[in-house]
């Protein structure tokens, strides 16, 4: 009998990224520039920007060292990626960021990244704010036996400084914001 994985995803959070200095900063950084117009395709409730921060190697660091950690991960499970990542070369990797600020009440529509390998997300303010649902796409209608392996959903609750990630091409979106606080996060595409 030979066993074949068909299909397998993986949600890495990490908690506590970032020092009270670094968060703050980052923080001060965002507050500086939401005079600024919003991005193009935000959601109501949400103002976004591409800005580049300064003083935030901390963070790039800790993103990039969490993709290349998945890289070695999906690496071993699927033998077609891994070739692929080896002919281009891991080191290649291209972080894409953005800020979100979703006001309470508000909610990111369902969405994912086809274009990067993973996407994910780096809560400043996150703690109580919504979770954000991965969507399975096997099961995108929710009318597959609840008995049968890999159809769920999945939710994840975020904490203030929580750094996740997961494969871009996963449909994705965050419940409303039932807070009285700001949800505040950095997201993030891992491209080559």
């Amino acid at each position: 009998m030979k066993l074949i994985t068909l299909y397998e995803a993986f949600l890495d959070a990490s908690p506590n990224i970032g020092n009270d200095d670094q968060v703050n900063n980052l923080l001060e950084q965002i507050n500086e520039i939401r005079h600024m117009p919003n991005a193009p395709r935000s959601n109501e409730g949400c103002w976004r920007s591409a800005h580049v921060f300064k003083n935030i190697d901390w963070l790039l660091k800790e993103i990039t060292d969490k993709a290349f950690n998945a890289v070695s991960l999906y690496s071993e499970k699927d033998h077609l990626f891994a070739e692929e990542i080896k002919s281009i070369g891991k080191n290649n990797l291209k972080i894409n960021y953005w800020t979100n600020v979703n006001q309470p009440g508000s909610i990111n529509n369902l969405h994912s990244h086809k274009i990067a390998i993973f996407s994910g997300v780096y809560y400043i303010q996150g703690t109580d704010t919504g979770s954000l649902r991965i969507m399975n796409p096997a099961n995108t209608l929710g009318d597959c036996n609840n008995l049968s392996p890999y159809t769920r959903d999945f939710n994840y609750l975020p904490h203030d400084r929580d750094l996740i990630l997961w494969p871009a091409w996963l449909p994705h979106e965050v419940k409303p914001n039932l807070s009285n606080r700001e949800r505040i996060n950095i997201a993030y595409d891992i491209l080559i």
